[in-house]
């Protein structure tokens, strides 16, 4: 399955959704300013990125 999941620094996840192609862009607005990880898995292979909203 190809998603994204975002998970703020206490490690709750804040935002799932299910990736359908290869340029999909994810909804942030209703965050708050800070730091985020975003874990994006696609064809069972996992990478993980540092997000800041400010």
């Amino acid at each position: 399955m190809n998603n994204i999941a975002l998970y703020n620094m206490l490690g709750q996840q804040v935002v799932s959704q299910k990736l359908n192609n290869t340029n999909e862009s994810v909804n942030i607005s209703e965050l708050q300013s800070g730091v985020y990880i975003a874990t994006v898995s696609i064809d069972g292979a996992s990478k993980s990125f540092k997000i800041v909203k400010n």
